[in-house]
């Protein structure tokens, strides 16, 4: 069973069945991936489903009116948080892409933190949410990072853009965790 939470703050979970279909494109052996679905109000704040642990994150801005303020302040609670990877996706996403680079670098007193703690960011405007989920999900490991902890945070109110990313999302977890699983050394 998939278990897909669903945070607007505070959070709430929600558990989803799985969907029907098959994607056969993923290799057999696999990490297991849990994901997490979050969508922020005014006041817009990011606050890590995996406390603690490196993730990676799918930025989708829904409201075209977060001011730089706002956007400066999330970007610095998404990188404090851990997330390794962002993708952002949607209202002026370049600018959450620097945002969160800016927040990145700004962690260090003298500009320049330690590569360790890299957060890699991509920006996809005119792109489909479909093709920024996809990249997402298959296409955001680099040096040794590698996640299996996966959030989406929707900045802004959109009851018909949460539903699509539940539908995709619910079904690339049932498929990939439906795989025979990796197994690690040691």
């Amino acid at each position: 069973m998939l278990s897909v939470a669903l945070a607007r703050h505070p959070v709430s979970s929600l558990t989803l069945a799985p969907a029907v279909s098959a994607l056969d494109r993923y290799p057999k052996k696999m990490a297991l991936r849990e994901v997490k679905l979050m969508q922020a109000t005014r006041p817009f704040e990011y606050v890590s489903p995996f406390p603690g642990e490196e993730h990676t994150l799918l930025v989708c801005v829904a409201d075209g009116a977060v001011t730089d303020a706002e956007r400066a302040r999330v970007s610095a609670e998404i990188v404090a948080a851990k997330c390794r990877y962002a993708v952002c996706w949607g209202y002026d996403c370049s600018s959450w892409d620097t945002a969160i680079d800016c927040a990145y670098i700004e962690t260090d007193e003298n500009f320049s933190p330690p590569d360790e703690n890299f957060v890699m960011t991509t920006w996809h405007d005119d792109a489909p949410v479909e093709d920024a989920i996809d990249f997402w999900w298959m296409n955001t490991s680099f040096d040794d990072y590698k996640s299996n902890r996966f959030a989406v945070l929707i900045i802004g109110e959109t009851a018909d853009l949460l539903t699509k990313i539940q539908a995709i999302t619910s079904e690339l977890a049932r498929h990939w965790n439906a795989q025979e699983p990796e197994i690690k050394p040691g």
